[in-house]
């Protein structure tokens, strides 16, 4: 705790929802953002189970650079439903992995075209998604 204190960073019991409800600690990507004067997110790594689904419109309605996503299969159909949102919103896919041990997850990378020149992209050799 002192490391993340001398770091200034801050813990916040949180679970990202689709709705606000403080009394169970369920917030909106943009509530939390909200809560810390924040205006856009540099890298976000999402790890949250299988509720990406629930939560993706709330993903592409902020500024996000880069999103590292581990989606859990619930259907191929349903993957690619929301990776075909992400670049339909501006993401570009520029990684993928399936998880070694548990086929049905995979690990998906994608950098906002916002953000091409922050990060130094000067060539984009397709977009395959959307």
């Amino acid at each position: 705790m002192k490391r993340i204190i001398a770091a200034n960073g801050i813990f916040m019991k949180a679970l990202i929802a689709s709705k606000t409800n403080k009394s169970l600690n369920h917030y909106t990507f943009k509530d939390v953002l909200s809560t810390f004067g924040d205006t856009r997110v540099d890298i976000l790594k999402i790890d949250i189970e299988g509720a990406e689904f629930e939560i993706q419109d709330e993903l592409i309605s902020v500024p996000i650079c880069q999103i590292l996503i581990e989606i859990h299969g619930k259907s191929a159909k349903h993957t690619l439903q929301l990776l075909q949102k992400f670049s339909k919103n501006g993401f570009y896919l520029f990684s993928y992995e399936i998880n070694g041990r548990y086929h049905e997850l995979s690990e998906y990378s994608f950098i906002h075209q916002d953000c091409f020149k922050d990060y130094g992209i000067k060539t984009i050799y397709g977009k395959y998604l959307s």
